[in-house]
């Protein structure tokens, strides 16, 4: 990816950017999820020696440059970003740590770091001329993208869940349609692709749709300009770990427009009870085997159960090893200890997800794996909604 990124800057003046697969390379034009050739991962590579940052009090337009949107008129916001970052010297003594930063995604208009996917995503997308998509979730994706479509009436969604509508929280519309489904999130996008196959209709990819990551690697940038030091580390609860890989790229961009001068190591967490790339990656294993895979998981963590990360965990397992990170799993009982001590410390009002970034945190510190005197970024990626309003209308597929 180094590689690419050195090439992006050979790019024609008038090009923003090139969108490559990043194992043979190939140069791909329009809305692409993975390389036609090799099945490889289609990666997006800017202009960077056009690189400005722009003044603006919107982190879209001040970092627009690197970002997959041509014309800015085309940026579908939501209205998030600029979010807290804390310097939780509370937290830090408490666990042992001097240098701890608590990057806080829930004070979004959906409450979750989602909210970035679905701008950067839902831009992407139109630009590309594609305003019907079907999509999959286990809730935080549905509910960012519709709250997305809501506020930019230009798209219709298809979106299949397995989960309880509790789960989703937003007002139905004409341009939203529902489809339950039974089994678990990766039966969902099983069936969501075998819809859009059979419709004729755009799926939109999810890890593999690169605006997706694109979106939320925002919330590292952010974390760069707020932060007095560079970070060490970057932990993060993880599923699909898209938001890790978009954070790693991030990096490599902030350091070729020297806004950054070294990549952080990456901290991938997932909860005990639905762990398969922890499982892999404690058998040093460089993909995910039928041992690893979990059926039907159950979790307090409900927006990471993923239980057959397959075909992105070689992507991220890599990155892992070149940053000189870890993958870790923590137990139910110390996600709700981390969760509860946001809330003493720092009165965040955090969802699980966020507990699981800190308590892999916590573990890796007691493991003697990060030092105390280490700069530690942790991306807190939700928060708790206090809209009770739920979908009631849904299709069956």
């Amino acid at each position: 990816m180094q590689k690419l990124l050195s090439q992006s800057q050979k790019l024609d003046a008038k090009e923003k950017y090139i969108q490559k697969c990043v194992k043979c390379r190939k140069e791909h034009i329009g809305f692409s999820k993975k390389c036609d050739k090799c099945g490889g991962m289609i990666e997006l590579f800017y202009n960077l020696k056009n690189f400005e940052r722009k003044k603006s009090s919107n982190s879209y337009e001040r970092f627009f440059d690197i970002l997959p949107i041509k014309n800015k008129k085309n940026l579908m916001w939501l209205g998030e970003g600029n979010t807290p970052l804390i310097h939780s010297k509370k937290i830090g003594k408490k666990i042992g740590l001097k240098n701890l930063y608590l990057k806080c995604e829930g004070t979004g208009p959906t409450q979750t770091t989602k909210d970035r996917m679905a701008t950067v995503s839902l831009s992407y997308l139109y630009e590309n001329s594609i305003k019907e998509f079907v999509t999959a979730s286990t809730g935080n994706t549905g509910t960012s993208y519709a709250h997305g479509i809501l506020k930019h009436p230009y798209f219709k969604m298809h979106l299949v869940y397995h989960g309880s509508p509790s789960r989703l929280n937003f007002e139905m519309n004409e341009n939203i349609k529902i489809y339950r489904v039974k089994g678990d999130f990766v039966n969902s996008c099983a069936q969501a692709m075998n819809f859009a196959h059979k419709n004729k209709l755009v799926f939109e990819g999810g890890f593999f749709n690169p605006g997706r990551r694109e979106g939320l690697k925002m919330a590292f940038i952010e974390s760069i300009e707020q932060m007095s030091q560079e970070p060490d580390w970057y932990f993060q609860a993880v599923s699909s770990s898209m938001g890790v890989v978009g954070t790693y790229k991030a990096a490599q961009e902030l350091i070729s427009v020297d806004l950054l001068e070294k990549k952080p190591k990456l901290g991938c967490i997932q909860q005990k009870s639905c762990n398969p790339m922890v499982r892999a990656w404690k058998n040093k294993s460089e993909k995910i085997l039928p041992k690893h895979i979990i059926e039907n998981p159950q979790g307090i963590a409900k927006a990471i159960l993923r239980g057959n990360p397959t075909n992105t965990y070689p992507i991220v397992r890599d990155l892992v090893i070149q940053s000189k990170g870890l993958f870790e799993d923590v137990t139910r009982n110390e996600i709700i200890k981390a969760v509860h001590l946001l809330k003493s410390r720092e009165n965040l009002d955090c969802s699980p997800e966020s507990g699981v970034a800190l308590s892999g945190l916590i573990k890796a510190t007691e493991n003697g794996l990060v030092d105390k005197d280490e700069v530690i970024l942790v991306n807190l990626t939700g928060g708790i909604r206090k809209r009770n309003i739920y979908p009631k209308e849904f299709n069956y597929i």
